[in-house]
């Protein structure tokens, strides 16, 4: 049987692991913080090369060379004249 000093010795032997688990959450916080910092890092990164990525393309089909010849270069790759590298290459070398 238990008696109250007992109850009272329980809740002292308890509390510093409440304490602990107390003191996680916040670490637990801080990683998923430290994540998602991380994360948008990574994706203003990307992002960066996808800005790259389009103004580029935009630039390379704004080209009048390129413009000129695409529409053929696309006819030869549908009819299996020429390969899409090598109509890629051709076309990238206009620019």
């Amino acid at each position: 049987m238990e008696s109250a000093g007992d109850d009272v010795q329980r809740r002292r032997v308890d509390q510093p692991r409440c304490h602990l688990a107390a003191a996680d959450e916040p670490r637990d916080t801080l990683d998923r913080i430290g994540e998602l910092v991380a994360k948008r890092r990574r994706q203003n990164v990307d992002w960066m090369w996808a800005t790259i990525d389009d103004r580029l393309l935009s630039r390379f089909r704004a080209s009048e060379a390129v413009r000129a010849q695409a529409g053929a270069i696309e006819d030869a790759v549908r009819a299996g004249a020429m390969s899409p590298t090598a109509a890629a290459h051709e076309l990238l070398d206009l620019a």
